[in-house]
């Protein structure tokens, strides 16, 4: 009796247990089913979204498409690459709620499908195999097209998911976007011209953006519809129009700087220092434009004439970033390979003294680049013997993002200068008291950032075309917006 006694005890408390387990499974469930999760078990998180991905996707409110041209005999070495896509894209299913529509295609199995390819710009790619000790080639597409009603938006070539996630989350905002965000160009100042040499930027601009000139006068705020300011090599700015681009920042604005502190007249061969009035307001955000200018041995050619003949010739002075010079990390530029930037000037980050912001140098010169000071002699024909103490990397674009303090937290603001014709001194308008009597904002109430360039004319029109100058641009206001 004491045998059958112990063993019903045991099966009794057997299937309590087992009761108790499937009670935890179905609360489990349950939870999963009001708080849905998934979990990523690989070492960097490779397939888990950002938060701000996975509010796009979360907030679809139609079905968008999204296309994925693989062929199905692909290189080994690029079969896993097929899969990621697919679990990255099953995370952004998971989150749109039924709203995302994941299809993949081999193009090669559809003729008519193929020349559709050519008109999407998806295009074969060829890769080379290594079967029984015998190399061979083969053409094989891996694109994807993300579409919404009738706008589409193409990833032509997929090389690998570490940009994968930018590039996807970037195309359903732009084919869902309602409305088109606006960019504007500060003018005023003697700055570039978008309808002049910055044409062909804003040409590109626009196929995705409203572009408009900023001005500023009688100390009115900058617009509150502009997303993204750009200030492009301007002289010399007031005071007031200082504080405005401070207080835009401060609700925050963002802010692209192209400041150039060195002058290069056309056709000369010789520069001069300009001090950019903008210098304490930089400062004032973390970064410093240093007194002088850049050279590489990674550079470009220059052409120029020398009696009847046109002579082209390397040129330090036209620094070309190279792979190894862009931050390995960041979208706007992990995916680029060169960049060209015109008598450049080095930028100096302020990390000691700005703990609070975050700095990430987007793009820097080679470990064989050195400085010019001083006399600033940009005759391509010269021998140039660089200071072995300055031959290292300079940083020459950078993003800073945080919650900026402004520069006239403690300062009374400046005064609307006036403008010598009788209609302004006698203007007693609404506006111009208005701006009299606002309020400093003395920190940003949201966090924002900003890129800093010590240079406005990489993407001039003649400079536009230089392989990566258009794609950084691009790619830096999409970043913003």
């Amino acid at each position: 009796m004491a045998g059958l006694s112990q063993k019903v005890s045991a099966g009794t408390n057997y299937l309590f247990f087992i009761l108790i387990i499937l009670g935890f499974l179905a609360l489990f469930n349950f939870l999963s089913l009001r708080h849905f999760s998934r979990i990523d078990l690989t070492e960097n998180k490779i397939y888990t979204l950002s938060p701000a991905s996975k509010k796009i996707a979360s907030h679809l409110d139609d079905v968008v498409n999204i296309k994925c041209y693989f062929s199905k005999k692909l290189p080994p070495y690029v079969v896993n690459l097929k899969r990621q896509v697919k679990d990255i894209l099953d995370e952004y299913q998971a989150y749109a709620k039924g709203n995302l529509q994941v299809e993949f295609l081999d193009p090669a199995e559809d003729p008519a499908l193929e020349r559709k390819m050519r008109f999407m710009g998806i295009p074969q790619v060829q890769m080379n195999i290594l079967e029984k000790d015998q190399a061979t080639s083969t053409n094989v597409y891996m694109g994807i097209a993300v579409s919404y009603e009738d706008k589409q938006e193409v990833i032509p070539f997929v090389r690998d998911i570490n940009n994968l996630e930018y590039e996807i989350t970037s195309s359903i905002l732009k084919v869902t976007r309602k409305e088109k965000k606006t960019m504007g160009f500060l003018s005023g100042h003697d700055e570039h011209d978008i309808y002049g040499d910055y044409q062909n930027i804003r040409k590109l601009l626009e196929r995705e953006y409203e572009v408009e000139k900023v001005e500023l006068s009688e100390g009115k705020p900058i617009p509150s519809h502009i997303d993204l300011l750009a200030i492009a090599g301007p002289k010399r700015l007031s005071e007031r129009d200082k504080y405005e681009i401070d207080q835009y920042i401060m609700r925050g604005g963002k802010v692209f700087f192209l400041i150039d502190v060195i002058t290069v007249p056309e056709g000369s061969i010789q520069a001069t220092y300009r001090e950019s009035n903008l210098k304490d307001l930089l400062e004032n955000y973390g970064v410093r434009i240093t007194k002088n200018l850049v050279l590489d041995r990674f550079n470009t050619y220059i052409s120029f004439q020398t009696g009847y003949t046109i002579v082209r010739t390397p040129y330090p002075f036209f620094v070309k970033v190279v792979k190894t010079g862009f931050d390995p990390e960041h979208p706007i530029v992990n995916q680029l390979e060169s960049m060209v930037l015109p008598w450049v000037s080095a930028l100096e980050v302020l990390k000691d003294t700005h703990k609070d912001l975050n700095f990430t140098v987007l793009a820097q010169s080679s470990q064989y680049s050195w400085l010019q000071k001083g006399m600033y002699n940009l005759n391509p024909t010269q021998r140039f013997f660089p200071n072995p103490d300055d031959i290292k990397p300079y940083p020459l674009a950078v993003l800073v993002k945080g919650k900026f303090k402004s520069f006239y937290a403690d300062k009374e603001i400046p005064p609307v200068e006036e403008k010598e014709s009788e209609e302004n001194k006698t203007d007693t308008s609404k506006d111009k008291k208005e701006a009299e009597e606002r309020k400093t904002l003395k920190q940003c109430e949201k966090e924002t950032q900003i890129i800093v360039v010590a240079n406005s004319r990489f993407i001039e029109n003649n400079f536009i075309n230089q392989p990566g100058n258009q794609a950084f641009f691009l790619n830096a206001v999409d970043w913003f917006t």
